[in-house]
């Protein structure tokens, strides 16, 4: 349980590294790859089926005592799934990185509520912003291009985007800090 929670806290830190990064220094000038990001197809599919086939145990749990619960019917669902969402999905990138920050959230929640480290309450109103940062993009994935359009227009859309990355990246290493001394 806890080797998750490390590894999670471990790929938000250096998500809040890279968006940080993104927001403060590369989006200074007119960059095609950055406004092609949230439509990179490869990328995408690699967030997504991590997650979708991640997924899978939980949904057997749900579906425990169930005639659906077998996990072979579920992971075949779960490739059928991948090849409809490389076939028929736009945005793949965005959607990826939607889907991983809500489940990276809903973990962060429940293992820590389950380790219950000092200031825990700080931290899970991160985690609750992460999860809530990945409802907006997934609900339209537009709006990750259009953000980084805006980001490399503005100066100041940069620093209202990329601070609260980085703010945020601190405490992710505060609370992975926390975790490996309290565990």
């Amino acid at each position: 349980m806890f080797f998750w929670l490390i590894v999670l806290l471990s790929a938000l830190l250096a998500f809040s590294i890279a968006a940080a990064c993104t927001f403060l220094v590369a989006a200074r000038r007119e960059n095609p790859a950055l406004t092609a990001l949230p439509r990179h197809k490869i990328a995408g599919m690699i967030l997504g089926t991590w997650i979708i086939f991640a997924c899978v145990p939980h949904v057997m749990q749900l579906l425990e005592g169930s005639i659906f619960a077998s996990p072979l019917l579920l992971y075949s669902a779960a490739v059928v799934l991948t090849v409809l969402i490389w076939k028929y999905s736009d945005y793949h990138f965005a959607r990826g990185l939607a889907v991983a920050l809500i489940y990276a959230a809903y973990l962060m929640l429940r293992e820590g509520y389950a380790l219950n480290p000092p200031c825990y309450p700080i931290f899970a109103t991160l985690f609750f912003l992460t999860g809530l940062l990945g409802i907006m993009i997934g609900s339209k994935p537009v709006w990750l291009r259009d953000w980084l359009i805006a980001a490399q227009r503005k100066k100041s859309i940069r620093l209202v985007s990329g601070i609260p990355f980085a703010v945020a990246a601190v405490v992710y290493a505060a609370a992975l800090i926390v975790v490996v001394v309290f565990a």
